[in-house]
């Protein structure tokens, strides 16, 4: 149940309703499970926020409804920004909010970074910041809305989400006018934190040392919300510990061959994937020039799994449009067993919660009238003698003939070969999963080795063409290779380094949106080569943040 502070100015979005005078707002959650998450639609207000318990329950504060500069005073106020910003930043709900922190350092940004930016002064932001009010404006009158709140709900690619800035002190007499001025009238796209008190303040909160809070205008008084340099201290260690992780890993990636990318450690055995004999019939390669006969595949596929950009399934077989997202998880988590997946795996991959044997029956049921059967009458997903489902050969999919080209690559059809398996990329590796689904998939070694085969098999297709005088092959064979795996830092230097110098400012802000859109901290490797392929280059924080928000 949600109580507004006063009567919403359109109804509520679904699936809340309005009760009490349009104040309250109630909303029922199934029984029997979570609510599904709707990413296509825009939460309307990301910036409420969570700043104090009050009587056993969680008072959430909207900062975009503020009419003016909120204060946050008293010995405690520091440790309460702070909350604000990391909640504001992490939360389910803020759906892509900006927090810049001022004058709190550098650690911070360590707790969010596709999230949190952190600048030493203010004069660093607020030119920018601006530009970004009369952006706001000019969008709503481009949607056709009076308001930030409308905006939104028209779930327009225009729509604003907010920037939240937070002042680790008092800004000047002149910069608080200035700041006043962003948060002017009534619902705005910004908010403003200060701790201390300054002139420009219309909410002031107080926050003692022991964490009590009075909420002043509102009067109403509880235990804040607060976050101290005790408590994120060591968060912030095991984020740095990760990190270092995460760059020698991509360190030892980088180095890797496609067929050493294939036998990594502790491999998934693929059936057909050897680097003697012919391939199994799933694993053939497209019919491109310069491919060997025994690795082209000389047909369509009667069905395919996709994996290497948005998760496909395409099968002969009726389906209902209803079930099509669950049956595709199905064969898709088939597909990436495919030494065969025991019912009991498969219920806790797809059904993790639990489910009635019935439903698996049915499930499994429509899958292999969706898929078919094989010329002698089998079903291309059939149950083994062993109890556990495997895919008909006669089901081809991306990643095995992916980890074919890896294994086979070799001789005169080397870069043939390898070209030919990047052709198979349609995007980002198993992207486009619907809201809910696909939480097993970041376990399976499987989807993780093939990002990793993916990079070095365009690492090594981009060498082979540059060699051989050819740079815009190679160009695309990066770009290929970026459009699956987008967090492959090795392939961004490859294209710096193949770039001319005139675009290379260009395509380094290009490289730091995507990686802020990912959350990923670039690896010290790709700020050096920047730095040295564009001296004195400046990372374009402005363009980064508007990736995250569009």
């Amino acid at each position: 149940m949600l109580h507004l502070a006063a009567p919403a100015p359109s109804a509520p979005p679904q699936p809340w309703q309005a009760s009490g005078g349009a104040r309250v707002w109630t909303l029922d959650v199934p029984v029997d499970g979570d609510l599904e998450p709707t990413p296509d639609v825009a939460a309307p207000y990301p910036a409420l926020v969570n700043v104090a318990t009050v009587g056993g329950y969680e008072l959430l504060v909207d900062l975009e409804t503020a009419p003016g500069v909120l204060s946050l005073m008293g010995p405690g106020g520091r440790d309460a920004a702070v909350s604000v910003a990391v909640e504001l930043a992490t939360n389910t709900w803020s759906d892509g909010v900006q927090v810049t922190l001022v004058g709190f350092g550098d650690d911070l940004a360590g707790l969010a970074p596709a999230a949190i930016t952190t600048v030493a002064r203010l004069d660093e932001v607020l030119p920018g910041l601006r530009a970004e009010a009369n952006d706001a404006r000019s969008a709503l009158r481009a949607l056709g809305v009076d308001g930030v709140l409308s905006g939104r709900l028209a779930r327009g690619a225009a729509r604003r989400l907010p920037r939240v800035l937070v002042l680790s002190g008092p800004p000047s007499a002149e910069d608080a006018a200035v700041l006043a001025d962003l948060v002017r009238g009534g619902r705005t796209p910004f908010a403003v934190v200060v701790v201390g008190a300054t002139a420009s303040s219309t909410w002031h909160f107080t926050v003692g040392a022991t964490g009590q809070i009075d909420l002043g205008v509102f009067g109403v008084s509880g235990v804040a919300r607060t976050l101290s340099p005790r408590e994120y201290g060591p968060v912030l260690e095991l984020l740095r510990a990760a990190d270092d992780d995460r760059v020698a890993a991509a360190a030892e990636v980088a180095t890797l061959s496609p067929r050493g990318a294939l036998e990594g450690p502790d491999p998934t055995p693929t059936p057909g994937v050897s680097t003697d004999g012919p391939p199994a019939p799933w694993a053939l390669l497209p019919a491109l020039a310069g491919v060997p006969v025994e690795l082209a595949q000389p047909a369509p596929a009667v069905a395919s799994v996709r994996l290497l950009g948005p998760v496909l399934v395409v099968a002969p077989g009726p389906l209902d449009e209803a079930a099509r997202a669950l049956l595709t998880e199905v064969v898709i988590a088939a597909a990436l067993h495919r030494d065969g997946l025991h019912e009991a795996v498969l219920r806790s991959l797809v059904w993790p919660r639990g489910v009635q044997d019935e439903v698996v029956a049915a499930t499994l049921g429509q899958v292999q009238v969706w898929l078919g059967t094989d010329a002698l009458g089998v079903p291309r997903l059939r149950r083994a003698q062993d109890g556990r489902y495997r895919l008909s050969d006669e089901v081809h999919c991306d990643v095995d003939a992916l980890r074919t080209a890896a294994a086979r690559a070799r001789g005169d059809s080397e870069l043939a070969v390898l070209q030919a398996g990047l052709a198979m990329v349609d995007g980002e590796a198993f992207s486009a999963t619907p809201a809910g689904r696909y939480r097993w998939l970041v376990y399976p070694s499987t989807a993780a080795q093939t990002r990793v085969v993916v990079t070095a098999v365009a690492r090594r297709a981009a060498a082979l063409s540059a060699g051989a005088g050819d740079p815009a092959s190679a160009v695309i064979a990066v770009r290929l290779g970026i459009a699956a795996v987008p967090a492959a830092e090795a392939l961004w230097r490859d294209l710096l380094r193949l770039t001319p110098p005139p675009e290379a400012p260009a395509l380094a802000n290009e490289l730091y949106r995507v990686l802020a859109g990912l959350g990923a901290r670039p690896e010290p490797a790709t700020d050096a080569l920047v730095q040295q392929l564009v001296p004195g280059y400046e990372m374009d924080t402005a363009q980064r943040r508007g990736a995250r928000s569009a």
